[in-house]
């Protein structure tokens, strides 16, 4: 069964190459996309994704604010926030609305997909800022 994916990432770029990065995997399956937080949620409540990739600097209002709401709605979603902040900070924020970990922008793309199927199963992925390409 693949593992559903919902990626949320203001700038379209950002958003084709993560998509090109994910939709080669076999065992993942994009099912959505959103630019802002709230067609994230909108696309949460359509689509139930398993696993929502979370911008956390959105033009609406932040990613930590919508992986609260979201999970809050749908506690059985995981979220995995991306970010261009190597800051703990944010790791602990993400934590304490129920996100599942953080995967800096500056890190390899197989920590993205290593952190997607680790939150996947539930677990909470480490934050790292020493990863890099």
């Amino acid at each position: 069964m693949s593992i559903r994916i919902l990626l949320v990432e203001d700038h379209p770029i950002v958003r084709l190459g993560l998509h090109m990065l994910i939709e080669g995997e076999l065992d993942v399956d994009i099912v959505g996309e959103a630019g802002t937080a709230k067609e994230a949620l909108e696309a949460v409540d359509a689509l139930r994704p398993d696993v929502v990739v979370m911008d956390i600097g959105l033009p609406d209002y932040s990613g930590i604010d919508a992986t609260s709401e979201i999970k809050q709605r749908y506690p059985e979603t995981a979220v995995l926030a991306l970010t261009v902040h190597d800051d703990k900070e944010y790791f602990s924020k993400m934590l304490n609305v129920g996100g599942s970990g953080l995967v800096s922008k500056r890190s390899a793309p197989k920590d993205l997909l290593t952190a997607i199927r680790a939150t996947a199963r539930g677990e909470i992925y480490p934050f790292s800022s020493h990863k890099s390409l």
